[in-house]
């Protein structure tokens, strides 16, 4: 809305999971829930995505939760992802590369630097074109990062 991006819950189901009972209970609640917030939400099935947006979704979508993945303190965490949000935006090199050359500086398990950047793209907080297939090599483009909401959860 007036050029800032507005987040709307979706709901991705397969079709097939939609026979489930239970499944379409879940996806009452949840519908309901929205309603009450007077908040539209969507129900999307794989026919209404793209195979490159339900794969790059499917990529990252297990990185949203930070906690759930990361071991690293809050602190270096945030470092980290400082560190990655300068290379992406300065550097042209792919991003197996940045990535990589991050992990070895900062001393980081390898493939550290790369489970951030899924969460920082979860999360919203760099914005790509889910459209475009994410490609470990080649650069990755932002559409912006949000210095307003880089943050270690």
């Amino acid at each position: 809305v007036n050029g800032v991006p507005v987040d709307h819950p979706l709901s991705v189901k397969y079709i097939e999971d939609l026979e489930s009972a239970r499944t379409r209970e879940k996806l009452e609640v949840e519908r309901l829930y929205w309603k009450a917030r007077n908040i539209d939400r969507k129900l999307a099935t794989e026919q209404d995505l793209s195979k490159v947006l339900a794969r790059n979704i499917e990529w990252v979508h297990s990185y949203r939760i930070l906690e759930e993945f990361c071991t690293l303190p809050r602190s270096v965490a945030m470092v980290v992802i400082e560190t990655l949000n300068a290379a992406v935006e300065r550097d042209s090199r792919a991003l197996r590369i940045l990535t990589s050359e991050t992990d070895e500086r900062m001393r980081l398990e390898p493939g550290t630097s790369l489970s951030l950047v899924r969460h920082l793209i979860a999360s919203r907080q760099w914005l790509v074109d889910m459209e475009l297939p994410i490609t470990l090599g080649q650069r990755l483009t932002l559409f912006s990062t949000r210095p307003d909401t880089l943050r270690v959860w």
